[in-house]
């Protein structure tokens, strides 16, 4: 009981930063840029923390604490160096966005969204679709690029389409429950194009800013 009332949360909690990203995406790019900065830095730091003192009595300690000291490093490189914290942040949003788009098309029977990031960053690729993940990575790469030359741009569409088809497959696939592909299709299309009409409506001071 108490595990389905985290996952409930955990998805309500994935559903309004996967809203926010998708209506405030360019406001708030370096906070989501730091987001990711910090937990790419608190996993490598806990994995090359935990494979120098797995002998140690203090590992669990040590292991978090390597963990955190990388995150905070990896938040403040995201904040601070703009381009690099871009380039991190419209990747992983590329290729959320394109993972959780085959996901919703082609989901994969009996694996859950968390149980898929899990086995991903085990190396286990079991319940994965490999060509969505080798696609995922391939678009990342290349959004990532483009933002050096169009941030603005680049930043906004990427951001919509994330986080509106994020919110559609939580909505649909993990709260409601829903498998009607037309209402799932109508749904995503219209709450991109509101992410998108909000964020260009409201960022047009920083347009000579941010090319």
């Amino acid at each position: 009981m108490m595990d389905l009332g985290l996952n409930q949360a955990w998805l309500w909690i994935s559903l309004l930063f996967a809203a926010a990203e998708c209506f405030f995406g360019y406001k708030l790019k370096r906070v989501w840029a730091s987001v990711i900065g910090f937990a790419l830095g608190f996993l490598l730091g806990c994995i090359t923390a935990g494979a120098l003192f797995t002998q140690s009595a203090y590992a669990v300690i040590l292991t978090l604490t390597g963990g955190l000291i990388l995150g905070i490093v990896g938040a403040a490189t995201a904040f601070f160096f703009y381009r690099i914290g871009m380039f991190i942040y419209i990747g992983v949003s590329a290729f959320s966005f394109t993972y959780s788009l085959i996901d919703v098309f082609f989901p994969a029977e009996g694996t859950s969204r968390q149980i898929q990031i899990q086995n991903i960053l085990q190396m286990n690729f079991d319940g994965i679709h490999l060509g969505a993940l080798i696609t995922a990575l391939a678009l990342g790469i290349v959004a990532g690029i483009l933002t050096l030359l169009f941030t603005r741009n680049i930043v906004i569409f990427t951001t919509a389409f994330s986080g509106g088809i994020e919110v559609t497959r939580i909505l649909f696939k993990e709260l409601m429950m829903v498998d009607h592909l037309w209402l799932i299709v109508c749904f995503a299309a219209v709450i991109i194009c509101f992410g998108l009409l909000v964020q260009f409506n409201t960022t047009k001071k920083y347009k000579t800013h941010h090319r």
